[in-house]
């Protein structure tokens, strides 16, 4: 290892110490989920796993039933060190991302280096915040390169078990069927399931594992409706980038329930602000759906591997992020899929890095929905990017 490697390495794990040194002092200072987290695996450990809306914690109520049964390490340590914990466990998911980035996509982790640049400002935030998307995000990276590299049933195993901790990634699924290999990779996923549901009942009792699971899809479905969100006046801050909360938010008639702080116009009625969501998510759906055909065709030209998955995952990513009612800003790391794809036109992809820097920096900005919009314009992007490919065979190669 030469010097400039080590100055390299020494300068990243100093950055690292002094994020996570913050990130930790937030934890204590009962800033962020992450007590949240803490108290579904001190639950888990205490014995009473069912329910975990003890304390009218509503982080924990936000997820799944099961869900201190994936962080159940947590709850052996006081909060200070499983904060510590999970700072680590982020970091290493940080660590090795390029390197699996390169197995899904043969786009070296020089050639990734302005895609990272472009999404350092939400790497930090959650990393400051201890939330769980680097994880997220490693796993389903990792299953997605073991599904291009024909291991399909351990990578849609990866992929579900991201899914148990937070249902959206469970979207990224559809990568694999839109490319030809989805039979193995649900094959996979739904073993995931049934060991992990004999574990839960295992834990929990069959009784309450349904009991509560039952009642926490009901819940879900209708209460983190983005109709129902701004109907109870929920999550309406600008924190949320949320499609339908956005929309209506700044252009829907709020009444009282408008926030204070953010820029509204037109004042439309919210039946009309619903019809725009639900024709956005109609346009959305014919984007992915085109740009996947277009990258599964594609596939027969590099190989089965490269641009082709990386289109598809980008265009999927975002689609998790439309659909999802409540966004905040730091999920907006689900980008870097097309921030890869667009390293291609390094000026476009900086314009939109640029743009997406206003959003953090001004908050009438980020109310305005500025990040889907950018999350909207690089899927439109990437679709482009496929549909190119398609058509000239020699912009393919990796």
């Amino acid at each position: 290892m030469n010097r400039s490697t080590v100055w390299r390495c020494g300068g990243v794990l100093a950055v690292l110490g002094v994020v996570g040194t913050f990130a930790v002092r937030r934890v204590l200072d009962g800033a962020g989920d992450f007590g949240g987290f803490h108290l579904a695996a001190e639950r888990l450990v205490d014995g009473t796993c069912f329910p975990l809306e003890a304390g009218g914690n509503v982080v924990v109520a936000r997820y799944p039933p099961w869900f201190g049964l994936l962080l159940w390490p947590y709850g052996l340590l006081p909060l200070g060190a499983a904060a510590t914990l999970h700072f680590v466990v982020s970091a290493v998911a940080l660590w090795r991302l390029p390197r699996l980035f390169e197995r899904l996509t043969a786009i070296t982790p020089r050639r990734q280096l302005l895609a990272w640049m472009v999404m350092a400002p939400f790497i930090v935030e959650l990393l400051l915040q201890s939330q769980l998307e680097l994880v997220l995000l490693f796993l389903a990276v990792t299953g997605l390169a073991r599904l291009r590299e024909g291991r399909s049933v351990s990578g849609g195993a990866l992929v579900m078990l991201a899914a148990l901790v937070n249902v959206l990634p469970g979207m990224l699924l559809l990568v694999p069927l839109a490319l030809g290999r989805g039979r193995r990779a649900a094959a996979g996923a739904l073993a995931t399931v049934a060991l992990f549901a004999v574990v839960v009942i295992g834990v929990g009792g069959a009784d309450a594992a349904v009991e509560q699971t039952a009642r926490w899809v009901a819940e879900a479905s209708h209460d983190l409706a983005p109709w129902t969100l701004v109907e109870t006046g929920r999550s309406l801050h600008i924190e949320n980038q949320g499609l339908g909360v956005t929309l209506a938010r700044s252009m829907g008639d709020l009444g009282d329930r408008a926030p204070r702080d953010v820029q509204r116009f037109l004042g439309l009625p919210l039946a009309t602000v619903w019809t725009v969501f639900a024709a956005l998510l109609v346009l959305l759906a014919v984007l992915v759906a085109s740009g996947c055909r277009r990258a599964r065709r594609g596939v027969g030209l590099d190989g089965g591997h490269g641009r082709s998955w990386l289109a598809v995952t980008a265009l999927v990513a975002v689609g998790m992020l439309v659909v999802s009612p409540v966004v905040p800003t730091f999920a907006f790391v689900w980008l870097l899929p097309a921030a890869v794809m667009l390293t291609e036109r390094p000026r476009l992809l900086i314009a939109l890095g640029l743009v997406m820097a206003v959003g953090l920096a001004f908050p009438v900005a980020q109310g305005l929905g500025l990040h889907m919009a950018c999350a909207l314009f690089a899927a439109a992007c990437v679709a482009w990017a496929a549909r190119r490919d398609v058509s000239t065979p020699g912009a393919v190669a990796t």
